[in-house]
């Protein structure tokens, strides 16, 4: 059985990214759309490898079975129902709840978190229970956050 050195992108208390390293270099991501390990190619890197934060192997584990920890929320109270969003890392997906109320493509958190030309509306950022609330509350949905 290969032996595995556990790694967080950001800190254990807000991760983005699960990664874990075996001998002779052999990196691997949990893919947060296939909810597999996969391995490291040219364009699927650490960005900052030295930013990665070591875990144990139960803390990953925990993280596995946690999907939601490696997903992040946002909410636009702007507009009425608000706007939920979402953004997952690895690969980089980043989706709206949107009135036809189903999950489809966006770049609005990217546009807000990184000011560019296009004009993105101010975002506030949620945990996974609040987004489902908030669903609940304006759109009777229930199990719209669920992965």
């Amino acid at each position: 059985m290969t032996e595995y050195q556990y790694f967080v992108y950001g800190s254990w208390e807000k991760p983005e990214e699960l990664w874990r390293a075996a001998a002779g270099d052999q990196w691997e991501y949990l893919s947060l759309r296939e909810w597999r390990w996969m391995a490291r190619d040219e364009r699927v890197f650490p960005r900052h490898p030295e930013a990665l934060e070591a875990i144990t192997p139960e803390q990953a584990a925990e993280l596995e079975a946690d999907r939601q920890r490696l997903v992040r929320y946002w909410v636009n109270r702007a507009v009425d129902p608000p706007m939920i969003y979402r953004r997952r890392r690895l690969p980089a997906i980043e989706e709206v709840f949107g009135r036809s109320n189903h999950w489809s493509d966006t770049s609005t958190i990217s546009d807000y978190l990184y000011p560019s030309p296009r004009q993105a509306p101010k975002l506030d950022e949620i945990d996974a229970e609040t987004a489902e609330r908030i669903l609940q509350d304006t759109r009777g949905i229930s199990g719209a956050t669920r992965l």
